[in-house]
């Protein structure tokens, strides 16, 4: 038998090569704007120096007289600050840690840690001097302006955070916290200007120096997930997937985090049929796009989760049978009445508490089936839902 690894090498190199790509736009789509800002203002060059002055001198004059508007811009300004971002990202760092997420937690600290050596060190090498406004508001301060370390330490802490946690949101309300996240970074640099101690381009340098390396730690984060410590386990061996701890297992039996494993049927010489695990839905580590890498377009598959929600986000055609568990089937169903689930029934979204799903639940050319697994969650005790133990027999079309 071929190691499953030898075969999936090829398509994985051809998606490691689209994350890099993308990885490298990120980088050029930062990397550039930086250095066309930091040429022109080492020239001097006047148009950009009539929009530096003007700006700061007219939102300086707009606010000097407005205790309260410099208060609010103030206290505002702190969501790009150095100690609420150390803040942020140790809360985050710790939560990861606890819920056994090394290499989320190690993502969200390196990028920290870069950003923490990153924004001083590229002002020391600058070395622009503040603004020098009419009527200042607040104190100024010591170090260089270029570029506006706010304005990076916004968009990288929370572009972070976002990235962590959009896989967990709910898909109709991600893109209003992408948005929300963005005017955020944007009123942040707006405060640095409105206050009087930095120039529009070095916020417009701070954003694209942001971007840079955003894209440079998440790049680097999505090639490490594509190397594996363990082994690839042969066929019989067995796979569990989705929200469970790797030490919650027996020996032998690995655990199938955003991953897929192809499985080889013996004396067959056709495709292997792929078993694809996503990662528990909360809190925000499923990542279908990671967990379908090494899966070639045209391959058979079954996809596993945990929670059943994160099926209404894999794309069309993508699943065409996944298995889910989580609901435990309601736990508590009172006969004659509906069947209840103690997950949180909103109007946005449905989550299917047992059996197969409608068929207008999720993208199409996808099924999904939810059984009621064997156990319970918070009280050991289940009423009119039964345990279940489901078989599927697959056939070649």
């Amino acid at each position: 038998m071929n190691s499953p690894a030898a075969d999936v090498a090829p398509q994985s190199a051809v998606r490691l090569g689209g994350w890099s790509l993308l990885g490298l736009l990120g980088v050029v789509v930062g990397a550039v704007p930086f250095l066309a800002l930091l040429g022109l203002v080492q020239v001097r060059w006047a148009p950009l120096e009539r929009l530096d002055t003007g700006a700061a001198d007219g939102l300086n004059a707009t606010v000097a007289d407005s205790p309260l508007s410099v208060r609010i811009l103030s206290i505002v300004s702190e969501a790009g600050g150095g100690a609420t971002a150390s803040f942020l990202m140790a809360v985050a760092v710790l939560c990861l840690l606890i819920r056994r997420r090394h290499r989320l937690a190690a993502y969200v600290a390196v990028a920290g840690v870069g950003l923490a050596v990153l924004v001083p060190v590229t002002k020391a090498l600058i070395g622009r001097t503040r603004p020098d406004v009419p009527l200042p508001v607040v104190d100024i301060p010591t170090n260089a302006s270029f570029p506006s370390g706010h304005a990076m330490t916004s968009l990288v802490t929370w572009g972070v955070l976002l990235l962590v946690l959009l896989p967990g949101l709910r898909p109709t309300t991600r893109r209003w916290w992408t948005a929300a996240t963005s005017v955020l970074v944007l009123v942040v640099g707006f405060t640095r200007v409105a206050l009087g101690v930095h120039f529009v381009s070095d916020v417009l340098a701070g954003w694209a120096l942001g971007i840079a390396w955003l894209a440079v730690v998440t790049l680097a984060f999505r090639r490490w997930l594509r190397t594996r410590a363990e082994p690839v386990h042969p066929v019989g061996a067995g796979v569990v997937t989705g929200g469970v701890a790797d030490g919650s297992v027996p020996v032998g039996i690995p655990v199938l985090h955003n991953e897929a494993v192809p499985l080889e049927t013996p004396g067959s010489d056709g495709p292997p049929l792929y078993i694809v695990g996503l990662a528990a839905s909360r809190p925000g580590l499923t990542d279908i796009d990671v967990a379908l890498a090494d899966v070639p377009d045209d391959a058979a598959r079954i996809v596993m989760m945990h929670n059943p929600t994160a099926f209404a986000d894999m794309p069309a055609r993508t699943a065409p049978l996944a298995v889910a568990g989580h609901t435990h089937c309601g736990q508590i169903a009172l006969p004659g009445m509906p069947r209840w689930s103690y997950l949180g029934l909103t109007q946005e979204e449905r989550i299917v508490a047992d059996g197969w799903a409608p068929e207008d639940y999720g993208a199409a050319g996808k099924a999904l089936f939810v059984t009621c697994g064997i156990g319970f969650s918070v009280a050991p005790v289940r009423i009119n839902a039964a345990p279940q133990l489901v078989v599927f027999t697959l056939e070649t079309a």
